[in-house]
């Protein structure tokens, strides 16, 4: 069962904008601890990986 993340809209689009350029991009993910950065980004570029996965296990499951 994949979840979706709530909110962020902002955010992802910032950084699926930088995903899909064609130029080189340097990102900087930074805030406050323990409140998803993390988890942003790997929920975004490693769609193949889930989050149930990431609660059974503490880390993302690659299934490839």
């Amino acid at each position: 069962m994949k979840k979706n993340i709530i909110g962020r809209e902002r955010e992802k689009k910032k950084l699926e904008e930088i995903f899909a350029s064609k130029r080189s991009e340097f990102v900087a993910v930074y805030g406050r601890r323990r409140v998803g950065k993390t988890f942003l980004i790997r929920f975004l570029f490693c769609p193949q990986r889930h989050y149930t996965d990431y609660l059974r296990f503490g880390y993302f499951v690659d299934y490839q």
